[in-house]
């Protein structure tokens, strides 16, 4: 409760304290009597009896006010509050401990007096609070100085000064100066909720670091939302940085450029993790990550001094992604969106402009998302798509681009280019789960020019010439494998229907990767995060006509015949190198007879054998060579089939009668 006086109250009250509770007042009021006694009496008060009447009175009166400061010393419990800082200069009233709201200015405490405070016989959990704003308002200066364990005495030397030294913790929140100026004094229990009235607070400076005025201090509640275009209490663009006071921990504060809190203009996002008794942000226009708080700012055009809106509500980081016109998040923001929630939209159904973005920044991802983005406002897959897959949690990350592949220990970029995504976004899509594993087909090697098509990553068998396939004949030259699974084969042929006269390659992931490029179909490849085995006759790159997939599980040694010596001239056929099996090549349909006269064996184990015969019943009583595979090759090379050879890896014996080469029949394999 105020207590209050009239002003003749207080007008007797001041002067009544001034005689009698100080040695000058004291003196002072002697001094009056005597000077109104000589008025009086006249001549006749220099007599003897006069003086000894006029030392008497003064002895009364300066005594008598000796007792009554004796008699009415201050020792407590309360606050004794001095004219200067550190206690000095003369006491000029006290507050008992006991809550309690006192104006200065209709009390005999006088106003805009004092300096500091000396602390008697106070118990712990005793809060005093003093303002510059007589109505107790937080626009101007005020002070808090709780106290953190009993005390017998202990001096506030002023309090413009936030600091905590064992026995007092005092926060000062500064416009420009409380020493002298104050003009409000409570004094509550930290204990009793009801007697805490401001709670969680925080003020805002016209200067970076809290420099200069404060622009508006406010009481934080949950939720809050105050447009400073619109507020009595905050100036609109004028805030640079801000102090926040016992703030609760899972909260979100974001000041905004945009007075309506649109997210396409320069904005801050302030997450509280942990209960925080102060925290001080120097600049509206840098990045924290601590344990206790984030603080994220989206850059559009700068936020100093442009602060129009403050939004407080409850809950932990948001998932976001804000899109940039710029790759690498350069240039304005074209639109933010929330991440809390799946979702499948349009751009245009987001607040964000159709064909803008070329980049994006991420944050507070806790888990596995995956985030899609097209060119197609249908979520269409043949034109530009990229998959943006989110694979641990972290708190920010810049995708640059989304034309480009890239990997991250935190996000691998799946681009499935066609002619370019940058600046094209029309669709989002966001899901728990990423797209399932998916390989391109491109035109040009190096997964370059233009997407001949995107194949599922499961088992399949696809004609390019049917009509139906989606992938354009005899035009692949590379492929970018995304997510796709280890043992993984694919196969891509020359015929469209399989068969393995004309060229074909067979590829075998080894490596869990988020993408592969294999840069070209008709080189080999032993090493890496894929196997290629090329089997070649004229050229496979831009004349794939067909596509199959599979798993390891079923893969073969193969046996490639060829024409000429050393695997030279055109292939004949490639068979499978697989236990028991005899091929008649005479009316083959797989192979030409008697036209063979050197092979490669590829993926094939050791202990494997292949019998070459002239005989086309696979019998020996014509010529006829065996080749014994010693040890596992990825390929082997047999220069020709009338040589003996041994090596570490293969023994090759000719059983001679009248010339083999040219004139090969029967094939027959066995472990």
């Amino acid at each position: 409760m105020d207590t209050l006086f009239s002003p003749v109250q207080w007008l007797f009250g001041t002067l009544f304290n001034w005689f009698v509770g100080s040695l000058i007042g004291t003196m002072a009021l002697a001094a009056g009597l005597a000077v109104l006694a000589f008025l009086f009496f006249g001549r006749r008060l220099v007599s003897r009896e006069g003086i000894i009447g006029l030392a008497g009175l003064a002895l009364i009166v300066v005594g008598g006010g000796a007792l009554y400061r004796w008699l009415n010393t201050f020792d407590g419990p309360g606050f004794a509050f001095y004219e200067g800082n550190a206690a000095t200069q003369s006491m000029l009233c006290s507050v008992a401990d006991a809550p309690a709201t006192i104006a200065l200015k209709n009390h005999p405490c006088p106003n805009d007096e004092i300096r500091s405070a000396k602390l008697l016989n106070v118990k712990k959990g005793t809060v005093l609070r003093v303002f510059d704003n007589e109505d107790g308002k937080l626009e101007d200066d005020w002070a808090e100085v709780v106290v953190l364990k009993d005390v017998a005495t202990h001096v506030v030397s002023s309090f413009e000064s936030s600091q905590e030294d064992g026995v007092v913790a005092i926060h000062y929140s500064r416009n420009n100066g409380l020493d002298g100026k104050i003009s409000r004094v409570q004094v509550v229990r930290a204990d009793d909720p009801r007697n805490n009235p401001l709670g969680s607070t925080i003020a805002f400076y016209e200067g970076d670091n809290l420099t200069q005025n404060k622009v508006c201090e406010l009481r934080i509640t949950v939720p809050m939302e105050i447009n400073f275009k619109n507020s009595a209490e905050c100036d609109n663009d004028e805030a640079r940085s801000a102090v926040l006071r016992n703030v609760p921990a899972n909260i979100r504060i974001r000041l905004y450029d945009d007075p309506d809190g649109g997210r396409k203009d320069d904005w801050l996002d302030i997450s509280v993790l942990q209960p925080m008794a102060e925290l001080r942000l120097a600049t509206f226009e840098a990045d924290i990550n601590q344990p206790t708080h984030r603080v994220q700012f989206h850059r559009n055009n700068g936020l100093q001094g442009k602060v129009s809106r403050l939004e407080i509500k409850a809950g932990g980081p948001e998932p976001l992604a804000v899109f940039y016109e710029g790759n690498g998040g350069t240039q304005n923001i074209v639109c933010t969106v929330s991440l809390e929630q799946n979702l499948r939209r349009k751009i245009s159904d987001l607040g964000c402009s159709n064909d803008e973005a070329r980049s994006v920044k991420l944050y507070n991802l806790q888990r596995t998302k995956s985030i899609r983005l097209f060119d197609s406002p249908d979520f269409g897959s043949s034109d530009d798509w990229t998959e943006i897959l989110v694979k641990r949690p972290f708190i920010a990350e810049t995708v640059q681009s989304f034309d480009r592949l890239a990997s991250t220990a935190n996000v691998a970029v799946h681009a499935h280019r066609q002619n370019g995504l940058d600046g094209k976004v029309s669709a989002i899509e966001v899901s728990d789960a990423p797209h399932e594993p998916v390989i391109d087909l491109f035109e040009g090697n190096n997964g370059s020019q233009n997407r001949v098509c995107t194949l599922p990553g499961r088992q399949a068998s696809i004609n390019f010439k049917n009509s139906g396939s989606g992938c354009a004949n005899d035009e692949a030259r590379s492929l970018v494998l995304h997510r796709v699974p280890v043992g993984t084969v694919i196969r891509v042929y020359d015929d469209p229907d399989g068969k393995r006269r004309d060229d074909w390659s067979e590829i075998e992931v080894v490596e869990l990767q988020d993408f592969i490029t294999v840069p070209t179909l008709q080189r080999p490849v032993e090493t890496g995060p894929f196997r290629l085995r090329y089997f070649r006759n004229n050229g496979l790159d831009g004349k794939v006509s067909r596509l199959e997939i599979s798993s390891a599980a079923r893969t073969s040694g193969i046996l490639s015949l060829y024409e000429g010596a050393n695997a030279t001239q055109n292939k004949i056929c490639d068979l499978d190198v697989r236990p028991g099996r005899a091929i008649r090549l005479r009316g083959s349909s797989e192979c030409e007879n008697d036209e063979a006269r050197s092979a490669v064996l590829t993926n094939v184990r050791a202990g494997q054998k292949v019998f070459v015969f002239d005989n086309p019943d696979c019998r020996t009583g014509d010529d006829w060579t065996v080749i014994e595979v010693l040890r596992d090759a990825a390929s082997l090379t047999i220069r020709s089939f009338e040589e003996n050879t041994a090596s570490e890896v293969a023994r090759v014996t000719y059983n001679r009668k009248n010339g083999l080469n040219g004139k090969v029949s029967c094939i027959k394999t066995e472990d």
